[in-house]
């Protein structure tokens, strides 16, 4: 189980690295393409709107078919899209360029925390969960500096490249290391519980719906969220459990870049600030009223 956590856990700080690099420099990047607010809002909706589309069915298809081939094949894609920017010479192509780069997306990261579900201890999802997120905030953290540097030693350019090396890295790491085991764990939880893999019977508890609203806009609580997540996904499908988690937080990305834009445009950005407050606190809100019986022993 420890080498297996370490090659998802290399494998995620990897691609969020590879995230980190490009992310902060986009605006800069779009803005020379001649990108108004309400385009980089587009711009950046369009990477969590694929997202979006893929993750649940992705999630879904990895309780059924297993992990690892989909995990490989999303970094491959990644991996080949990251060179796509280089050659984005407009800002419709980089609007392409950013959605197809979702549904790479979409084969990875859920799929990976999918894995940790399968793997960690029960009683100790908060414990590795909490490790886990770490390779993601280390990856968004270093990312950006790494970036940096780059596009003042050696320009905007290069820091694409920089983002497909950490995709290619995982790529080798998780094909070399990780097993496929997931279809044996699905037969038997098959054969204890029949609503593993349903989204019908998932989407109808309401800890689920707490934690989608809480991803929907919140980040902050993010590995104590994972770890509930990882205890619905035991009885629904680690896989169907973590694609609705991150399609909720796809959701929020797709919507808030896109409401940002025009609200720059027209109203002022500081009031998008008072918008966000507000989504925050509307959010916890309705995440304790829908979680308030979690740690009862029962999924309701």
């Amino acid at each position: 189980m420890k080498k297996k956590f370490i090659t998802l856990f290399v494998s995620a700080f990897a691609v969020m690295l590879g995230m980190g690099i490009v992310v902060p420099l986009m605006p800069l990047y779009a803005q020379s393409m001649g990108a108004t607010g309400i385009w980089l809002g587009i711009v950046f909706s369009a990477y969590s709107l694929a997202s979006l589309i893929l993750t649940p069915l992705m999630g879904n298809i990895s309780d059924k078919r297993g992990r690892k081939k989909f995990i490989c094949i999303g970094l491959l894609l990644y991996t080949v899209l990251s060179l796509g920017y280089v050659f984005a010479d407009s800002v419709y192509s980089l609007t392409w360029v950013r959605f197809l780069h979702g549904f790479a997306s979409a084969m990875v990261l859920p799929l990976v925390m999918a894995y940790v579900g399968d793997i960690v201890p029960m009683g100790k999802e908060g414990k590795y969960m909490g490790y886990f997120n770490v390779s993601m905030f280390m990856g968004v953290g270093f990312g950006p500096f790494i970036g940096g540097v780059l596009t003042d030693s050696f320009g905007m350019v290069s820091v694409f490249y920089a983002m497909c090396a950490p995709s290619a890295f995982a790529l080798i790491v998780t094909s070399v290391f990780l097993t496929e085991e997931t279809q044996s764990m699905i037969k038997k939880a098959k054969m204890h519980d029949k609503v593993y893999g349903s989204f019908k019977s998932i989407l109808s508890n309401d800890i689920v719906k707490g934690l989608l609203t809480y991803r929907f806009i919140n980040a902050i609580g993010m590995p104590a969220a994972t770890a509930i997540t990882t205890t619905v996904g035991r009885k629904y499908g680690m896989g169907t459990a973590t694609g609705l988690f991150t399609m909720a937080m796809s959701a929020g990305m797709v919507i808030s870049p896109l409401a940002a834009g025009g609200i720059m445009d027209t109203i002022g950005v500081k009031f998008i600030f008072y918008l966000s407050g507000a989504a925050a606190v509307i959010g916890t809100i309705l995440f304790y009223l829908l979680t308030k019986n979690y740690g009862t022993g029962e999924l309701k």
